[in-house]
């Protein structure tokens, strides 16, 4: 992982949220926020992601709730909801206006995802990622072969690629 980065935590929502800033060689894109997996750490999910992804743009990480150094609180509610209001009032702590996300696994369902990459070998068939592709506009989908659903963010070599045209493009106007 690069070691060049800043991190902290944020007196967010009644949690003290660990993130890191991983810093962009271009400042001009839009930084791209890293939802991690159910129960991972940072670490555990963008370990090779990350880096990757941080030579071309600003990358945010963070721990939600119960997770690597977020602590969790007993009596605080978990949801996904939850979970992207954390998100959201962690963006507005870091005075960041305008953020693509990235989720993984669990942090897919926390943001509302448009580019859907699945596996052959995953926890959701093709058929599932397939039948979400169809309902987001302006969706793009890809299916990663030979691929566990733990392996899908080591396969860096097809992923940043996807992401960065993704990212990249410009978002077709709606009507």
């Amino acid at each position: 992982m690069n070691k060049e980065f800043t991190s902290g935590y944020a007196p967010v929502n009644g949690l003290d949220i660990h993130y890191q800033i991983h810093s962009a060689a271009d400042e001009r894109k839009t930084p791209l926020v890293l939802l991690r997996g159910g129960g991972d750490t940072i670490q555990t999910s963008f370990r090779y992601l990350l880096p990757a992804v941080a030579r071309d743009r600003q990358i945010i990480a963070f721990e939600q709730q119960g997770c690597g150094r977020t602590a969790d609180i007993a009596e605080r509610r978990f949801s996904f909801e939850q979970s992207a209001d954390d998100a959201i009032a962690l963006l507005e702590h870091l005075r960041t206006d305008r953020a693509d996300l990235l989720g993984f696994s669990n942090g897919g369902t926390s943001a509302a995802p448009t580019l859907v990459v699945g596996s052959d070998r995953d926890v959701m068939r093709p058929e599932g990622a397939v039948e979400l592709f169809r309902l987001l506009p302006h969706a793009q989908l890809a299916i990663l072969p030979r691929t566990e659903h733990m392996e899908i963010t080591t396969r860096t070599s097809w992923l940043v690629p996807m992401i960065n045209e993704f990212l990249d493009a410009e978002m077709p106007k709606t009507m």
